[in-house]
């Protein structure tokens, strides 16, 4: 997951509230941005700043005073963010990694010099329960290969990760461990198993050039437990989670980068979120599903498209080409029946040049 990632998620979820000698952060700051949007600006500094980062890193403990206001920053990336309430008729429900979500997280990337050249659309899925914010997966929708088309990478957690759990003090700690699962284009494929674990080591005010704060600094390490393979450290951090959300910064220990936020409500927005505006074609319905003897497969095309529908098992094996050819702009369907094939999830998946969209259906006995 990526560092920025983290950094996002923190700033989305924080209010604090002051005590006598203490902060403590609460989850109304995330209830109170569901349905904004939000202008997020990330500033960067040069790599390999560690001398100037040495005072930053070593102070921890109370009444503390981090600068950040001093370091060379020398490029920001602007995003747009949202928290919304998933929309029942959101398509990406249908994928049973995200079955059961109940908030969608979304932030728009636009091209960075020297970096990834196409905007990026980035969609969280996850739950909000008794204080504990866990998501399910996210949707990363960029020309990630530089290929000149878009490319879509589905993650999804197994189980779902706590990202973050609330109310968060001094001392307070929490971690968590899930198998991160990836689908890059059709490719399926597992990574290592993540351990998240999360600590507040100290409190004091945060000053960036945007002005100061006070804050909790959290370390947040994530390691690599493949199996078979001797444990690795993928990233170490340290978040300045500030008072209402509105600056925060971080410092990445292997890198020696450090970052600071601002962001800016803009507004209001509708709750109803849907991916097929990015999408020129998609898989509309399946029904029934699960499917028992047939089933009616229905998609659409915004344009003519060369388009490739087919049925794939869990591993990515080809099992069955349901359609193939030149389709006009409209709604299209398909009868299927899994004849000769076992019970059980496969995956349906619609293919348009570079891209594509998949759903799962199960096949269930006769």
């Amino acid at each position: 997951m990526p560092k920025a990632t983290h950094l996002s998620l923190f700033l989305l979820l924080l209010i604090t509230l002051p005590l006598s000698a203490q902060i403590t952060i609460t989850e109304s700051r995330f209830t109170d941005l569901i349905g904004k949007t939000f202008r997020e600006v990330l500033y960067e500094t040069n790599r390999d700043i560690d001398g100037q980062l040495s005072d930053l890193i070593n102070a921890n403990g109370a009444d503390q005073s981090w600068d950040f206001s001093n370091l060379n920053y020398v490029d920001s990336t602007v995003s747009i963010g949202q928290i919304s309430l998933v929309s029942p008729d959101d398509p990406i429900l249908n994928d049973a990694n995200f079955a059961g979500s109940t908030h969608l997280w979304k932030e728009t990337l636009p091209p960075v010099t020297g970096g990834i050249q196409d905007t990026t659309f980035q969609y969280r899925y996850g739950t909000f329960n008794d204080g504990r914010y866990a998501v399910r997966g996210s949707i990363t929708i960029t020309d990630l290969n530089n290929s000149g088309s878009r490319d879509t990478l589905v993650q999804w957690f197994s189980p779902p990760t706590n990202q973050i759990v609330f109310p968060i003090t001094e001392d307070a700690e929490w971690a968590d461990s899930t198998s991160i699962n990836q689908n890059f284009m059709g490719m399926l494929f597992t990574s290592a198993i993540i351990v998240d674990s999360s600590w507040v080591e100290g409190w004091g005010q945060l000053t960036t050039p945007t002005g100061t704060q006070a804050a909790l600094r959290v370390f947040r390490k994530e390691i690599n437990q493949t199996p078979n393979v001797p444990n690795r450290m993928v990233s170490t951090d340290i978040d300045f989670l500030t008072v209402d959300g509105k600056i925060e910064g971080a410092i990445n220990l292997e890198d020696g980068w450090a970052f600071h936020r601002t962001l800016e409500i803009l507004g209001d927005t509708p709750t109803s979120v849907s991916l097929r505006i990015l999408r020129d074609f998609g898989l509309d319905k399946i029904m029934p599903n699960p499917v028992r003897s047939s089933t009616n497969i229905q998609f659409s095309t915004k344009r003519s498209s060369e388009l490739e529908l087919s049925v794939f098992d869990l591993r990515g094996v080809p099992i069955q080409r349901l359609a193939r050819g030149s389709y006009p702009s409209g709604e299209h369907s398909v009868q299927w029946s899994p004849v000769g094939l076992p019970a059980g999830n496969y995956l349906l998946r619609l293919r348009v040049g570079k891209q594509a969209v998949q759903r799962m259906i199960t096949v269930v006995a006769n």
